[in-house]
This record gives C-alpha cells, sequence and structure tokens, in this order.
C-alpha cells in the first residue's frame, strides 16, 4: 500500500509539472492551416514546413483557441504567443530578462531565398556562388542595418513565404554551410536597452514580391511609410527628383588647368619665387620646366599650384563653415591678384562645380539633374557656379555626416569629421567593454547622434546659409547603422540610436527646407528621406585584397587619387566573377526594395559603384535601372567631360521620360517572361508595364518583337514603344 499512497500523495504535484513534448497546435484561417510545434517552434502552412525551429524546449502553461495559441519556456523564462491576423501568423516572444534566444531555421525543403541586401536578390541555397558570398562575406547580420528590409522570403518555386520583423531591432541572421546547402538561423537579443517583446509576421504569397508588398502595407498602416507626393507638397523643390539624374561633381580645388590662358607667364611666375616652389614635389617641379607642357603635366602642375594657394591661406578645419567661405574668399581675391594676368575670368575657375561644367551639362540636354559635392568647399567657394545651376534648374547638393570625430590636426581635410574635441569626447559611443567605439577606418569615435544632435542642427543652418545649396546628402544616416551606447552619459539602444538619426534627417527639411539624401535609404530611415545612394549597386568586398589593396590586381577598384577624379570612382575596372553573379547578375535581383518605396524614395547607386564603374556589364546594368525605374549615378569632373558625358546623356535620354511617367506609381508586380530569367518584366500600380531583354536574342512579347539588350515600354494609354540601350 505504501507505493500507492506514495503516488497519490504526488499526483497533484505531477499534474502540474511541465509539458516535455507538446503535442502540435493547429491554428485554421479562411485559406491556410499553420501547425505550430510549441517545444521546437516548427512550423508548417498547408502541409508545408517554412521553419524547421530550434532545439526542443520544456513547454508548460499551454492555451489554445482557434485563433490563437500561447505556451511558456519556462527553462528561458519565456512566454510565446501565435495568433492570426487575417491570413498572416503573427508570432510574439515575451521575455522576463536578458537573454539570447533562437527561434527559427530554415527547412530542407526550400530551396531559394529572397533578402534586400541593397535592392534584392533571390538566390538557390545551393548556388556555389552565393555559398561562397554569404559563407565567406555574409556569416551573421544585423536585421535592422544590413538588411534594407527588415523581412527575407523563401520559396521552393511555388508558394512564396516571408517572415517580416515588426520588431526590427536586435536581431541576427546566422548563416553556415553544410553538405553544399546554404543554413540559415534567426535569434533575437532581449536587453536592458530593448526588453520589448519580439514579433514577427509570417505572411504567404504567390509570387517573389508578396513578402515586400506585405511589409508596405505594414508600414503604410503604421504611419511609418510616406508617399513622394506628400514629401513633395512640404518641400516643393524636390519636385526637381522627378527625371533627374544624379552626378557627383568632383574636384573642388580653386583651379583647373583648363582656367590657365598662359601657361608660360604662369611658369616664370612660379619659378621665380624659391618660396613657393618648397610646395611642389619633384614631379611637379619637373613639370614646371618643360618648355611647352602637356596636358598631364598641366595637371601636375595645377595640384602644385593649389596646394600652394592653400598653404597661403590655410583654412581654419575646426571653425565650420561661415569662417571657411570667408578663407576661400581670401583666396581668390590671392590668386587674382598674383596670376589674374595668367587666368580667365575669376567667374569661370573650378574644377567640378563650375560654370564650364555647367555650360557643357546645358549642351548636352540634360534638364534635370541632382549635383552632389563631396565637400562642402565647392559649393562655399562656387558661388556664381551654384546660383548659375539653381537657375538651371538643377539641385545642389553638398556631403555633410556627423557621426566620425577626429582629434585636430589628424586630418584637416576630413572637414565633416573636425568636431568641437569637447564635443567628440562626450558624445563619444562607449563599448560594454567602457572603450570607445573607434570611428570610420578606425580613425578617431563613433559619435552618438543624438548627443551631437544640438551641433548638428547650428553647423547644417550654417552650411545651408552661407552656401546657398538647396539640397543636402547627410552620410550614414540613412543606413540606419546603430548599436547598443553604455555612455552613462547617453546610454540607448539601436532603436533609440535610429530614432535619433531620423530625428536630425527630420530636421534638415522641417526647418532647412532642403532636398534631403542618405546613404542606403533603409527602411528604418526611410521616412524622412526624398532620395537614397547605395541600393541599386551596394557596397561588397570590402576585405577583399585584390579590390582594396592590390594595384596590380585586375580587380582593383583603383588609388584614391588624384583629388579632382580619384581611381576608385573613375578608374574603369573588372568585376570578380562571384560578384558579378551575386551583385550584379540579373537573374539574381529582384525588385524588393522598389516593391516598397518606390514612390516614397529614389534610390540609385552607391557613389563608389556608378553606372560607368564596370564596363563589361554597362548596358545590364543600365537596363536593369530603367526596369526598375531608378535613376543613373555617375562621377564626373571637369576633366573627364568629354568621356563620360556622352553616355551619361544617353542614360539620363532614357530614364527621363520613363520616371516623369511613373514616379509616383507603386510597383506591384515582378516576373520572368521566360524560363531562364533573361526576359523580366515590372508592372506598377496604374498598369503600366515594362519589360527587359537582357539576352541578345529576340522574344515575341504580347504581340511585339523585343530584341536583345531593349526595353519594351507600355505606359497606361500611351503607344508601345522599344528602348534600345
Amino acid at each position: 500500500m505504501r507505493p500507492l499512497r506514495l503516488f497519490l500523495l504526488l499526483l497533484p504535484a505531477l499534474l502540474w509539472l511541465p509539458q516535455t513534448l507538446a503535442a502540435p497546435l493547429q491554428l485554421q484561417g479562411e485559406t491556410l492551416s499553420y501547425l505550430i510545434d510549441p517545444d521546437t517552434l516548427a512550423i508548417s502552412v498547408n502541409g508545408v514546413q517554412v521553419s524547421a525551429g530550434q532545439s526542443a524546449r520544456q513547454v508548460d502553461r499551454l492555451q489554445q483557441d482557434e485563433q490563437q495559441a500561447s505556451w511558456q519556456w519556462p527553462a528561458q523564462e519565456t512566454r510565446v504567443e501565435v495568433r492570426l491576423d487575417g491570413e498572416d501568423l503573427l508570432l510574439t516572444l515575451i521575455s522576463s530578462g536578458p537573454r539570447q534566444l533562437s527561434w527559427y531555421s530554415l527547412p530542407k525543403n526550400q530551396t531559394h531565398l529572397s533578402m534586400a541586401f541593397g535592392e534584392g536578390s533571390r538566390f538557390s541555397v545551393r548556388d556555389s556562388d552565393w555559398l561562397g558570398y554569404i559563407g565567406d562575406e555574409l556569416t551573421e547580420l544585423d536585421t535592422h542595418h544590413d538588411l534594407k528590409l527588415p523581412l527575407w522570403s523563401q520559396d521552393a518555386g511555388k508558394r512564396t513565404y516571408s517572415w517580416i520583423l515588426q520588431s526590427s531591432y536586435d536581431n541576427k541572421l546566422s548563416f553556415s554551410r553544410k553538405g553544399g546547402r546554404l543554413q540559415l538561423a534567426a535569434s533575437h537579443e532581449f536587453n536592458h536597452f530593448n526588453p520589448a517583446p519580439l514579433e514577427v509576421r509570417l505572411s504567404v504569397g504567390d509570387d517573389w514580391l508578396a513578402g515586400a508588398r506585405r511589409y508596405r502595407e505594414w508600414l503604410q498602416a503604421e504611419g511609418a511609410w510616406q508617399s513622394l507626393a506628400d514629401k513633395f507638397a512640404r518641400i516643393p523643390a524636390g519636385r526637381r527628383l522627378i527625371g533627374a539624374s544624379h552626378l557627383y561633381l568632383w574636384g573642388d580645388d580653386l583651379l583647373d588647368r583648363q582656367d590657365v590662358t598662359d601657361w608660360p607667364g604662369l611658369q616664370a611666375k612660379l619659378i621665380q619665387k624659391p618660396e613657393w616652389l618648397k610646395t611642389f614635389n619633384t614631379e611637379e617641379r619637373e613639370a614646371l620646366a618643360a618648355p611647352s607642357p602637356q596636358p598631364w603635366q598641366q595637371t601636375l602642375i595645377m595640384a602644385g599650384l593649389n596646394r600652394l594657394i592653400e598653404r597661403q591661406l590655410p583654412l581654419p578645419a575646426q571653425q565650420g563653415p561661415v569662417s571657411q567661405g570667408k578663407v576661400l574668399a581670401l583666396r581668390q581675391q590671392w590668386v587674382k591678384g598674383q596670376f589674374g594676368e595668367q587666368l580667365v575670368t575669376r567667374e569661370r575657375w573650378g574644377q567640378g562645380l563650375s560654370l564650364p561644367v555647367l555650360e557643357a551639362l546645358q549642351q548636352a540636354g540634360l534638364r534635370k539633374l541632382w549635383l552632389g559635392t563631396p565637400q562642402w568647399t565647392a559649393a562655399l567657394q562656387q558661388d556664381q557656379a551654384l546660383a548659375a545651376a539653381k537657375r538651371l534648374g538643377y539641385l545642389v547638393g553638398s556631403y555633410d555626416s556627423y557621426d566620425t570625430a577626429i582629434a585636430p590636426g589628424s586630418n584637416d581635410s576630413w572637414l565633416t569629421a573636425q568636431i568641437p574635441p569637447e564635443l567628440g569626447k562626450r558624445c563619444a559611443i562607449v563599448e560594454a567593454d567602457g572603450k570607445p567605439r573607434p570611428g570610420f577606418g578606425g580613425e578617431g569615435v563613433y559619435l552618438n547622434p543624438g548627443c551631437t544632435l544640438p551641433y548638428a542642427k547650428s553647423r547644417m543652418s550654417e552650411l545651408a546659409k552661407a552656401s546657398g545649396i538647396n539640397s543636402l546628402f547627410l552620410d550614414v544616416d540613412g543606413t540606419a547603422m546603430a548599436s547598443s551606447d553604455y555612455s552613462p552619459a547617453h546610454q540607448q539602444g539601436s532603436a533609440a540610436m535610429v530614432a535619433a538619426r531620423n530625428a536630425r534627417m527630420g530636421w534638415v527639411g522641417e526647418r532647412l527646407g532642403l532636398v534631403l539624401g542618405s546613404e542606403d535609404g533603409n527602411a528604418l530611415t526611410s521616412k524622412p528621406l526624398m532620395f537614397a545612394h547605395g541600393v541599386q549597386s551596394w557596397g561588397f568586398g570590402w576585405t577583399n585584397a585584390a579590390m582594396r589593396k592590390q594595384p596590380k590586381s585586375p580587380y582593383y577598384l583603383g588609388k584614391w587619387w588624384p583629388d579632382e577624379a580619384p581611381q576608385v570612382f573613375f578608374q574603369p575596372a573588372r568585376l570578380k566573377p562571384r560578384y558579378l553573379k551575386t551583385v550584379f547578375n540579373p537573374t539574381d535581383r529582384l525588385p524588393l526594395y522598389q516593391a516598397v518605396f518606390h514612390d516614397s524614395v529614389i534610390n540609385s547607386h552607391h557613389w563608389l559603384l556608378d553606372n560607368l564603374k564596370f564596363p563589361a556589364i554597362r548596358e545590364e546594368r543600365a537596363l536593369l535601372g530603367l526596369l526598375y525605374n531608378t535613376p543613373p549615378l555617375v562621377n564626373l569632373s571637369r576633366s573627364t567631360l568629354a568621356s563620360r558625358l556622352p553616355e551619361l546623356a544617353r542614360l539620363d535620354a532614357q530614364f527621363g521620360p520613363l520616371h516623369e511617367a511613373l514616379w509616383d506609381k507603386a510597383l506591384v508586380g515582378f516576373r520572368w517572361r521566360d524560363g531562364a530569367g533573361r526576359v523580366q518584366e515590372t508592372r506598377f500600380s496604374d498598369g503600366s508595364r515594362l519589360v527587359a531583354n537582357f539576352g541578345n536574342s529576340s522574344i515575341q512579347i504580347d504581340g511585339h518583337k523585343l530584341p536583345g539588350r531593349q526595353l519594351l515600354v507600355a505606359l497606361k494609354d500611351k503607344p508601345v514603344t522599344l528602348l534600345k540601350i
């Protein structure tokens, strides 16, 4: 009897023990049935597994009705909730304390992944190039920064299953390789900066863009999305972006070699002053001694002369745009007094932003342009050229940034990083180990955007007033780059840091009325932006020595020299086969970003990767830009007008009319029109269609012959036309 009595005494306690192997539970929608394992969080939809989950956990307090269920993982002190929202499944994880929690893994039956590393890619999990690219370079991603949209989709050729991270921060995607197949797992970190629940939406669709469209709907419902039309209503100058190509005008030195009218006279004046010659290096002095200097020698002489001008009147790096503008004006007076007889009139001086360049752009028929200056000194000293550009209807944007502070005197040419030392010390982001986070390129420190906001407002106002710019490009802010800051003075997590970035960008439009752009245009920083650079072609191979450090490599991108046209921006380059496939191959591309933001943010290439950088795929990149209805971006300087302007004019003539017709339309559809992905179609909300043939052979499309390397344009209520790249 004693064993029976002991069992009866223990029975109440046994009834309250956690379940160790909970039976799968089912939530039934109108057309979709979700089967969920509470112990592993493996999930199936209509019998198709969409997450293999994670290791089994003890389950307790399981409750369920027709539309929702919840349970506890007691060992992880986590509550799990699942519920139907229409045909979507909403998953919520709630933790009682800080922890890293894995919740998803890609099942073996799913063959393709779609992600917005930049614009968007869809690739086989067994593709060797993608295995190498992701396995070597993208092994772990922050979903709020490394992905331009906080979601991913998966498919096996039929239905698309999309995981939308409604809680965008402190999520990691981890990749690995096993048996020639890409493995993917997702985890979330609950911490004292972000103890909020993790909310994930699983949405099922019938095409590859379904997840992006669903994310767009959710953003709109949350008030986190704004149309270009509404942005332009607040800042009418933004309408100048409609149909505009984007140019970076390089060279902010005061004089260009083409400004010289009397080379013998200029050489004689320079040679007569030994103290001036000290600023010229050996090669430049040899060029000075040439009886009739060739163009390359003239460039050397001008490099030495511009350096002489800078040393005669040094720029006060720490004093800001107003003081710098005064020194730049004094430089012009000094040059006119010393060399005026050997130069063209003062109004025509300059390299990138200059009257001769503007005249060339006009003569090429370029009606609408965004012009960017890599430093604000060009905008400050070229006031007449800037005013002329605005009269022509162009936008002129200066580059600015508030992310890195460096010590005074360490690199005075890096003007944006000249943050007052006290502010740099006080606003430095502090890592968990108590050390300041090193700044860009390992120099100085990275800054907390909220801490520097008052200073940024002051300097941006000063820049706008001193220069007369009508646009501003704020580097980094649009990337949503953020981390935890452990500084006692401004402790915050990633969400608060991105909110501070948005506050800084929003202030530019609200108070300064400038047309604002930034890097990437990440989903979480899209609302204040009208344009962005870095999604159509995104940064890759950052640690690849052949591309970045080995000048003799056929894949070397180039040096950061000469200043007026740095090789890294202007030198044609080849692509490694891995990147040719993963970053640029049209059959691996997918307009995910455009499906969300085509009529909200105008996006183009990263400035390191302009339309002319890779000659072997120039046509394909141009055709892809037309298919997605995104603007060309070209680096230009006065010295490269002859070689680059004709190609820019061709790109602009094709893009402009299409964008004027479609800028305020949503990109709602995408499909292959052949079996191999060489013929692709985008569809817009008014019914307009664009069909690109990336192949070399003609194909019949809807009764029309579409030759290779051409675009079929079927705009609403317009005759079908063809564009030849």
